[in-house]
């Protein structure tokens, strides 16, 4: 749903930046339409390749997302870039209190950040493509695979700003402003799009996968090595709901993923594995290092209290104490 949500966000920015009447406008007829198809396409590519080809692809999806990021940093960076004053106000002038909780009014931008940067369930896949004797690999190639969304989200961030028309307005999507540019910019934004959300569609849809097969290998009673029975229903049927969301556009999916990046990813993805590895390190009995610990400890109570002000947010009925426009 984050993915294929994206471009109703589009459109309505679109008419944000249009006039005042066009921004609580619907949706374009096709739009459903795309978000399924956009689904079902992206499902027979992963599903009904080899698992070599859908790995290419996804190489294919990154490099692609690189170039075009790269294309636009040049053109940043070789005429197109704004000079002096212009280029100092419009990296310089964010609004870094927005940030705080409770005073953005389309709600608390932190948890939609953890859900749209967050790349936990992409783990497990990683670990069985390398297997249990690359634990080492497996743990750099998710460190660096972390490291790299982040740095090409700043990157973008920079580039599309600086790149931006200072006429649009602060509130004017970067993309739509890009594509309406001419082709020397819009071409590497839709690669950068194309890229974002290819390789965010197959990491999901691997994941899917894998956990529809060992959630019904152990409901079915199989071992490691026996194919269950139904993962294509169940997968079928896990898709569905996503999909169904993403239709709803971006006035239903957006609050959403802000409150699924409140709870469930900051308590699966924070708050969890410190503990676990706090657990395990008790159960073992061997002698872990304290600095080790104590940074466990540290993770654990930031995420305990971040756990806090977003249940704070939720629960707060009074209106200024909001999170993510669901209790508008």
């Amino acid at each position: 749903a984050r993915t294929a949500g994206r471009p109703m966000e589009v459109w309505r920015r679109r008419g944000v930046r249009g006039g005042g009447a066009s921004a609580a406008a619907a949706a374009p007829a096709a739009y459903p339409a795309a978000c399924v198809a956009t689904a079902a396409l992206s499902a027979v590519a992963v599903f009904g390749a080899r698992r070599a080809l859908v790995e290419r692809l996804n190489t294919g999806l990154a490099a692609t997302l690189i170039v075009g990021l790269l294309w636009l940093s040049g053109r940043a960076l070789g005429g197109a870039l704004p000079s002096g004053a212009a280029a100092a106000s419009r990296l310089g002038g964010a609004d870094w209190s927005a940030l705080l909780p409770g005073t953005a009014a389309a709600g608390w931008p932190i948890p939609l950040f953890l859900k749209l940067l967050s790349f936990g369930q992409a783990v497990p896949v990683v670990a069985a493509g390398l297997g249990p004797r690359r634990l080492g690999a497996a743990r750099a190639a998710v460190l660096a695979g972390s490291a790299v969304p982040l740095l090409l989200s700043a990157m973008w961030a920079t580039v599309s700003a600086l790149l931006a028309s200072a006429g649009a307005g602060a509130s004017a999507d970067p993309t739509v402003q890009l594509l309406g540019a001419g082709w020397a910019s819009a071409l590497p934004a839709v690669a950068v799009a194309s890229g974002a959300i290819g390789t965010s569609l197959i990491a999901n849809y691997l994941t899917v996968r894998q956990f529809c097969a060992d959630a019904l290998r152990a409901l079915q009673g199989r071992g490691a090595g026996a194919p269950p029975v139904g993962v294509p229903v169940a997968v079928l049927a896990a898709l569905s709901l996503p999909a169904a969301i993403a239709c709803g556009g971006a006035r239903l999916y957006l609050p959403l993923l802000r409150w699924s990046g409140a709870f469930p990813t900051t308590i699966l993805y924070g708050l969890l594995p410190p503990l676990a590895a706090l657990a395990l390190g008790r159960q073992r009995g061997g002698s872990s290092a304290r600095a080790s610990r104590l940074a466990l400890r540290a993770h654990a109570a930031l995420t305990a209290a971040l756990l806090g002000v977003n249940l704070a947010l939720a629960s707060n009925v009074r209106g200024c104490w909001r999170l993510g426009g669901l209790l508008r």
